[in-house]
């Protein structure tokens, strides 16, 4: 499990620098609906590029692995 906590953190780590530079955006007076829509298109590009990340490194079975210990431990 060692691993898959390291990633866990890892990725906690990567997803408050990623809300800094959101913020910073919004600060930067965006107007709503472009931040919005920013938002909404910059987390789907991160979701996908940690699947891909995960999916070339590691087989289903350890991905569910880790779901499941990231459910378990929220």
């Amino acid at each position: 499990m060692n691993k898959f906590a390291n990633i866990v953190c890892n990725a906690h780590a990567y997803v408050n620098e990623f809300d800094k530079e959101l913020d910073k955006m919004e600060e930067a007076h965006f107007g709503d609906e472009f931040s919005e829509a920013l938002t909404a298109d910059m987390h789907f590009a991160t979701i996908k590029a940690d699947y891909d990340f995960l999916s070339e490194r590691f087989s289903d079975e350890e991905i569910a692995e880790m779901q499941e210990f990231v459910m378990d431990n929220l």
